[in-house]
This record gives structure tokens, C-alpha cells and sequence, in this order.
């Protein structure tokens, strides 16, 4: 009769090689997932971050700056992709349209985020909730800019003429629905004058070209981009949007906030990922957007741009892009209510 003591030595070593072969694969896919790309930390990958501009614009330095000290937070390597067309939409689409895992980013402003859903109803995503804000880094004012033998010494001149002769005065801005123009919509509603409103096939370049030959009034424009042609004497600043002192660049304008006009549009930079992010990647790039925009070396970049380290990340960039939006909404209304 068979009895586990009477068993032949060679059916027990064979068991014995039988389970320590199972105990091995049991191993097996610890080993391989201890060794594979991804070890389940965050970043373990190339982060590509899209500039929806092309390169050397007055956007891709923002862009590039920032992916630059990013690296050096996260311990990444990170690639910079221009994806411009559409004002903004097509690399913001394309971001939109992204895998949510953390590897890739994208910048943008206020008018590619908000305003073009808004304004073209063609955009294939909303609204902010389609993405998952990060930081918004940087903010330059709209300057309200004449030539410099302008009659209009002040923005107070430049308000009385209006009043005096309604429609008369003109000024440009590169689009007839966009932040540039919400400046002189929101200008005119709460000063209660019109102007006649021109946009140029150049932009705000052809526009200030107009300007400073005398065939246009004034131009409404992003207020770093004209800083050289305002130091080399070829333009004057009247004025500038936004909730922050611009005076170190423009000295003799004045802030419309000063002078009794809330309007805040500015041409703000921020970065945001796809929506649905793991909330540890989420965490993670949340901490490191803010220790960069926050940073001593971020604020002495910007500056050094003709920018204003006007920064938010949290909830104050969510209680940010909400208020944007209602002023952009009121913007459009008032935009499709002119008659020029």
C-alpha cells in the first residue's frame, strides 16, 4: 500500500523542482515590472509642450522659459512644439486632444483658451473645463498708443474729442472680436463715446505704421511689442489695461484703472494640460508651475521681456479665468451691438 513515507526519492525531488519552477514565475512579473520604462513614478518620460505661435514670436520665449526651468523641477527632459494657425486654436486643439497623462502640455492666453470658442463657435473644444489650468505666468497690458505729434496729449484729451464728435476718431486693433478691440468696447461703454473701429490686414505693425504717418488716430496693441517703437520716440502711450503699475515701460500713460475706466484684459500667458489628469501628475506639475512662476528667476525673466510676472495657479487661476470670461462674454456683446 502507497504511504507518503514509502514515497521513491524521485517523485519528491520532482515536486520539490515543480514548486520552486512556480515560485519563479510567480516572481517574474515583479522583476519586469521593477524593470521596465516606467516605474510608475512621475515624470518618466520627455514632456512635449505645445506654443500654438510660430517660433521667435513674442510668445515662444514665454514658452521656451518656462519648459526650461520646468526641467530642472521636475527632472525631465522637456521638447518645445510650434503648432500655430487659427489665432491660437489649432496647438490649443491639438493639446485638447492630447493623451491625460502628464506628458503633454501647452500654452496659450485668455483669447486662444476662452475667447475663440466664444467668438468662431468652430473650436473643438469649450471651455477652460476642457483643460486642466496650470499656472498663468505672465501678463503684459493693452497700451492705447498715438503718434507722437497726436493733438491728443492725454487720455483725457482723446476722450473729450470723442465726445465732441462721436465716431470720428479712429482706431485700430488687429480683430474686431478679441481682447485688443474689448479694450475700446469697454472704453467707450464706460466713458459713453464711439469711435470708429479699423482693423488692418498687418495687424497691430501695419496699424502703428498708420498711426505714425497720421492716417489713423490710434492703435490698441500688445504694450511690449510696442516698446521700441514708443523709446525710439515713433509712438506715445496714452494709456494700458490690466490691474498692474506698467510705469517702469510706459512712464507718461496712465493705467485706465487710474483714471476711472475698469478694463481688464491683458495678453496673459498660461499652460495648461488636457482635462482628466491623474490627480498625482496633476499634483505634481501644479507644484512645479508654481514654484516657476513664483520664483525670484522667473520674475527677473519676465521683466526683462517687457512682461509682468502678473501671476496666478490655484484657485485664484481658476477665479481668474472665470471673471476673464465674463469680461470677454460682455466684450462680444457689446462688439455685436456697433454699428462700425
Amino acid at each position: 500500500m502507497y504511504s507518503p513515507t514509502s514515497r521513491p526519492a524521485d517523485s519528491r525531488t520532482g515536486k520539490r523542482n515543480r514548486r520552486a519552477l512556480m515560485a519563479s514565475m510567480a516572481v517574474v512579473p515583479l522583476i519586469l515590472a521593477g524593470c521596465g520604462a516606467d516605474d510608475g513614478e512621475y515624470p518618466s518620460d520627455s514632456i512635449e509642450y505645445i506654443v500654438p505661435y510660430n517660433p521667435g514670436g513674442g510668445a515662444d520665449p514665454v514658452g521656451r522659459q518656462f519648459v526650461q526651468m520646468l526641467e530642472t523641477e521636475l527632472d525631465a527632459n522637456g521638447n518645445v512644439i510650434n503648432v500655430p494657425g487659427g489665432d491660437e486654436a489649432v496647438g490649443i486643439t491639438q493639446l485638447a486632444n492630447a493623451d491625460a497623462d502628464g506628458y503633454t502640455l501647452g500654452l496659450g492666453t485668455s483669447g486662444g483658451f476662452v475667447a475663440q470658442p466664444l467668438v468662431t463657435g468652430e473650436a473643438q473644444y469649450e471651455t477652460p473645463a476642457d483643460f486642466t489650468p496650470l499656472a498663468k505666468m505672465s501678463g503684459t497690458p493693452y497700451g492705447l498708443f498715438v503718434s507722437p505729434d497726436s493733438e491728443y496729449e492725454t487720455l483725457d484729451d482723446l476722450i473729450e474729442a470723442a465726445k465732441q464728435n462721436p465716431g470720428d476718431i479712429q482706431i485700430s486693433t488687429p480683430a474686431r472680436m478679441g481682447n485688443p478691440a474689448f479694450v475700446i468696447y469697454f472704453l467707450e461703454e464706460q466713458a459713453d463715446i464711439e469711435v470708429s473701429l479699423v482693423t488692418t490686414a498687418g495687424g497691430t505693425g501695419e496699424a502703428a505704421l498708420e498711426v505714425m504717418s497720421g492716417r489713423l488716430d490710434a492703435v490698441v496693441g500688445n504694450a511690449s511689442g510696442q516698446l521700441g517703437l514708443v523709446e525710439s520716440g515713433d509712438l506715445r502711450a496714452l494709456a494700458y489695461s490690466g490691474p498692474e503699475d506698467y510705469s517702469d515701460f510706459l512712464p507718461d500713460a496712465v493705467r485706465f484703472d487710474e483714471a476711472g475706466y475698469e478694463i481688464p484684459f491683458t495678453s496673459d500667458y498660461m499652460t495648461m494640460a488636457p482635462a482628466g489628469l491623474d490627480e498625482d501628475v496633476a499634483s505634481a506639475l501644479r507644484e512645479a508651475s508654481d514654484a516657476i512662476v513664483t520664483s525670484e528667476e522667473w520674475e527677473e525673466w519676465a521683466r526683462g521681456q517687457g512682461t509682468l510676472p502678473h501671476v496666478a495657479t490655484g484657485e485664484e487661476l481658476d477665479t481668474y479665468l472665470e471673471d476673464i470670461k465674463a469680461g470677454i462674454e460682455h466684450g462680444i456683446e457689446l462688439g455685436n451691438d456697433r454699428e462700425n
